[in-house]
């Protein structure tokens, strides 16, 4: 809405922040009665309230345009689209005013300054609700659409709604606010001379009457906020002063160790900046802050961590070493209300290295950096760390994509150095906090610290997985991998290292099925999903040794004479529980089984098999794997063909380009072999993916089938129209064949049977896929008409049966 209900957020913000209670160090003790003048200081607290924050008034400034454009595009209205105008004018000249207060270093210094800005924004308000309420009005009075009258009724209502939020710091501006929306919608339902009309502005009043009375009740709320911020200055001052003062570091913590004091001597002591934002941390957080690594011991041998210490309460001392190799007491006393007052002392000693036993059992040895064993422990005291406070671990497990092939050509010396590098890498882009393994092989392992939510997560998976795939140089020779990340956040109030472990494995699984040089987080679908997975690759091989597919037939038709020239054989599954699973989920699947070479055989055989029996000659189209070219495809072509007795020239094999992709002697080859026994050779897809011209000439082709994507903007744009006609022209100057797909409407058609190059069309319009035992009839049928026109129309009706 135009004015958003977030602001008494804001207000509490104002009223708490250290700026704002120096500000108003002079209020009085008592609140001002109604009607009394304010003091300027809380004057001018209330004033700026209005203009600190425009990020609701835009976002809900687009959305009543929106609506108000809508309603004038529906109803065709120019006095609707003068409203659009109008506020879009208004909400301008808001705007402008908000930058050139912000711009202004004190706006609210006097009190004729801050009654001029709070003037300007009453005009802009008020006639921003009134611009509202008069679309409201039009829409009830100047139309009869029903949609616009209720969407232009909600929308006043909710903004009306929305002002408390926004100015309930100025009860006079609200009221002007709530005035100008609602006086014109309660007239347009007046007007309509209904009692039910009048009935919803009866009802209107009493909500009228609580939004004021709610502005009012928020303003004493914000000035009894205010006052009291004044006294808390007055004992802030004098505190600091005491506390400046110190000779030693001083910190208290509450009971969940969020830091609530803190004195400069101590940020010295940990060597932090003295503008180390201290908000929402826990001691914790602000002894990380000291440097990437801060080990806590006691005379013992074995670490501790701070926070059981401030959790049970019992005192003590501890002595904590910080990354720069100083040294400093802390002295731990607990207070009655559950807090820990801790007093630093700089005791600087230096300490030696762990020593090289130690090292050898923690870290690995060819990238220096932690192995799985000390990870896992490390992990543990973190994950239960940022529990603790309250925040978020991101545990990211890396694999590199064809690391085995650099070992396997190169060797292990250069496999060594490549590990070295990506450790590297790795290493540039993590924080202090942030932790990195190796667990052995060629998979890394990075816990993410302190992470707020996905997004920062998803921000470094992504900036891993572009450093890795930059080309590495090792000893003159320019390698280049890539990796496939997983990721899993902890969930707050659990810790469980092990199962954080394993649905970090999930993703990563995921995101090297899904193609690799990718990362994913894990959801809570993952293992689901895998066990889908799983059952349904039993499930395809219990279909495969059952032949359980089936095969559809859609038609192709050529053009000049619309007579079905053509049909494509396509698989299909119907799975005995889940019913008809896509190709693009079983094919893939079958190419990784292993299983798609025998599939696509047994395909060819059964389309050679059923076009045996069509009449006139009909050809059949069938799809190639680009896994089929691996094994003598030109071999399992012959036999189909001898084994059904059809005629080579009655079979098209239809590739994509992922086939051409390999661009080895052997494809060439093996497409000129089919060539030769007389089969057509089709090019699928062309329009997606690279879809290099190359192909044209580089490969024995001799039909094109352009992709639907070609027509989804021909009849909007010429610009299409024109790459559709001369792509077309090209493939047939080459002396290829041009057959378009996606042909589903009417106006499609037309414009297709307007060009000169297009030899043949396929779609839902003249033919959808249909079984075995269905096509015969479609073909019989769509030959009956003596005319074009005749055919189209029966190839139409037809298709509207399937």
């Amino acid at each position: 809405m135009s004015d958003d209900a977030d602001a008494c957020g804001r207000e509490r913000h104002h009223a708490g922040d250290d700026s704002f209670a120096r500000r108003t160090i002079v209020v009085r003790n008592e609140l001002p009665k109604a009607g009394l003048k304010l003091p300027r200081e809380v004057y001018g607290l209330l004033v700026d309230t209005l203009f600190r924050d425009s990020r609701s008034l835009v976002i809900g400034t687009a959305t009543t345009i929106v609506a108000v454009a809508v309603t004038a595009a529906k109803t065709q209205s120019l006095a609707l689209a003068a409203c659009c105008v109008a506020i879009l004018v208004v909400i301008s000249a808001r705007l402008v005013l908000i930058k050139r207060y912000l711009a202004d270093p004190a706006p609210v210094a006097t009190e004729a300054s801050a009654a001029r800005w709070e003037l300007g924004y009453s005009i802009g308000a008020g006639l921003h609700c009134l611009v509202l309420g008069i679309w409201c009005l039009l829409c009830l009075t100047t139309t009869t659409d029903g949609f616009a009258q209720l969407l232009s009724a909600v929308v006043t209502i909710g903004c009306a709604a929305a002002i408390p939020g926004r100015n309930f710091g100025r009860v006079g501006i609200a009221s002007i606010q709530i005035g100008g929306l609602f006086l014109p919608l309660c007239l347009g339902w007046i007007l309509q001379a209904n009692w039910y009309y009048a009935f919803l502005t009866l009802v209107t009043l009493p909500f009228v009457a609580a939004l004021r009375i709610m502005c009012q009740r928020l303003q004493a709320t914000l000035l009894d906020a205010l006052t009291a911020n004044n006294k808390i200055g007055v004992l802030a001052e004098r505190f600091d002063a005491a506390l400046n003062n110190m000779p030693h570091g001083l910190c208290m913590v509450d009971r969940e160790t969020r830091v609530q004091v803190c004195n400069p001597r101590l940020t010295e002591i940990l060597g932090l900046p003295r503008t180390t934002d201290l908000q929402n941390l826990t001691f914790s957080d602000l002894l990380a802050k000291a440097g990437a690594t801060v080990s806590l011991r006691t005379s013992g041998p074995d670490p501790l961590t701070i926070e059981p210490m401030l959790h049970a309460r019992e005192g003590g001392s501890i002595v904590i070493e910080i990354a720069d190799g100083r040294s400093a007491t802390l002295t731990l006393q607990p207070m009655s209300n559950g807090g820990t007052v801790i007093v630093a002392e700089d005791i600087t000693l230096r300490r030696e290295t762990e020593d090289k036993i130690l090292r050898l059992a923690r870290y690995d040895t060819v990238t220096d950096i932690s192995n799985r064993a000390f990870f896992v422990e490390e992990m543990t005291g973190r994950v239960a760390a940022a529990d603790q406070a309250g925040t978020h671990c991101a545990l990211h497990f890396i694999d590199l994509d064809r690391f085995k092939s650099v070992n396997d050509t190169l060797g292990h010396a250069y496999g060594d150095l490549l590990l070295r590098e990506v450790s590297d890498r790795l290493k540039g882009l993590l924080g202090s906090d942030d932790l990195l393994g190796r667990f052995g092989g060629d998979e890394f392992v990075v816990l993410q610290s302190s992470v707020a939510d996905e997004q920062q997560a998803s921000a470094l998976s992504s900036a891993m997985i572009e450093a890795l795939t930059q080309p590495f140089l090792l000893l003159g020779k320019r390698i280049k991998i890539g990796a496939s990340i997983g990721v899993a956040l902890t969930p707050i109030g659990r810790i469980d290292v092990d199962l954080l472990m394993q649905r970090a494995d999930l993703a990563l699984y995921r995101a090297k099925t899904a193609g690799r040089g990718r990362w994913f987080f894990f959801d809570a679908g993952m293992d689901q999903e895998v066990l889908r997975r799983r059952t349904l690759e039993l499930d395809l091989t219990t279909a495969f040794q059952t032949d359980a597919f089936e095969l559809f037939y859609q038609p192709l038709v050529t053009l000049e004479t619309m007579r079905i020239g053509t049909c494509e054989a396509l698989l299909r599954w119907r799975h005995p529980e889940r019913g008809l699973i896509s190709p693009t989920v079983f094919i893939p699947m079958a190419e990784e089984m292993g299983l798609i070479t025998e599939l696509g055989a047994r395909v060819l055989h059964l389309a050679c098999v059923a076009c045996r029996t069509w009449p006139n000659e009909t050809r059949v189209a069938v799809n190639l794997s680009a896994v089929q070219f691996q094994s003598d495809i030109v071999e399992t072509i012959q036999d189909a063909l001898w084994s059904a007795g059809l005629p080579a020239n009655r079979l098209e094999v239809e590739i994509t380009e992922t086939v051409l992709l390999q661009n080895t002697s052997s494809i060439r080859t093996a497409l000129q072999r089919i060539q030769d026994l007389g089969v057509t050779v089709v090019l699928d897809d062309f329009g997606t993916g690279h879809s290099s011209l190359s192909y044209l000439h580089n490969f024995p082709l001799q039909k094109i089938k352009l992709d639907r994507s070609f027509l989804e903007d021909v009849g909007k744009s010429e610009r299409s129209l024109i790459i559709l006609d001369g792509v077309g022209a090209l493939i047939q100057r080459l002396g290829l064949a041009v057959v378009i797909e996606g042909i589903e409407t009417d106006d499609q058609l037309a414009f297709v049977r307007g060009m000169k190059h297009i030899d043949e069309v396929q779609g839902f319009l003249l033919g959808r896929p249909v079984p075995r035992d269905e096509i015969i009839s479609v073909l019989e049928r769509s030959a009956l008409g003596s005319r074009q026109s005749d055919r189209l129309d029966l190839l139409k009706a037809i298709a509207c049966a399937s």
